[in-house]
């Protein structure tokens, strides 16, 4: 293969994989509930200045749930962590992916922001 090709070749199945790549952030909605966290898997580890927890969560593969550890993430000033986490809704399960929501002096603007957010289903 012409050394000249490959780059643009390269760049080229880059771009059309990009769609792939920044998609990861949306919603997932299934028919079946997630596994119950077992116990420990949700355990925040003492703090660490500058991080934020990320808790472990259950994730959908498309055919099975699997694991996600938790882990640390270098926070960000004027935002707050917010996990994934499951909400039921209209018989369906939909996972909202981890984001980081802008901090505001007033709590009513907050709540409001994140009002779109349903609020964490209690499991039966």
């Amino acid at each position: 293969m012409n050394r000249r090709i490959l780059p643009p070749l390269v760049a080229a199945f880059a771009l059309a994989a990009w769609p792939a790549f920044a998609n990861h952030h949306e919603k997932i909605v299934v028919n079946q509930p997630p596994p119950e966290l077992k116990a420990g898997e949700d355990q925040a580890p003492p703090a660490r200045e500058g991080y934020v927890w990320a808790p472990g969560y259950y994730t959908w593969t498309g055919s099975k749930y699997e694991m996600r550890k938790g882990h640390w993430v270098a926070e960000r000033r004027g935002y707050r962590y917010v996990a994934p986490r499951w909400a039921q809704e209209a018989g369906s399960w939909t996972l909202y992916p981890e984001q980081w929501v802008k901090n505001e002096d007033d709590k009513e603007k907050t709540v409001a922001k994140d009002s779109a957010m349903p609020p964490i289903a209690e499991r039966r």
